[in-house]
């Protein structure tokens, strides 16, 4: 599955069509996630992106069976970027 469609996983969709939405698109149970709260609004959709690419890269490794220790080394990775 695309890291795209990870992120909005869990999201519900605007019925009113055409109307102001108060309310972010493209969030899914990401962005109600601690980490992402707790960012400046600025970083907040980054993050949700790199949680996802971080999510997909991981089920691929885990499928495959390889890269033991690939989801440990991606979140450090995350924490020290954001």
């Amino acid at each position: 599955m695309p890291s795209c469609n990870i992120q909005v996983l869990g999201g519900q969709r605007s019925a009113q069509i055409g109307f102001s939405q108060m309310e972010r698109n493209h969030t899914g149970v990401f962005s109600q996630m601690e980490l992402v709260k707790d960012a400046p609004k600025d970083y907040q959709m980054p993050l949700v992106r790199m949680l996802a690419c971080n999510t997909a890269k991981c089920a691929r490794a885990d499928m495959l069976k390889s890269a033991k220790g690939l989801g440990a080394r991606l979140r450090e990775e995350m924490y020290e970027r954001y």
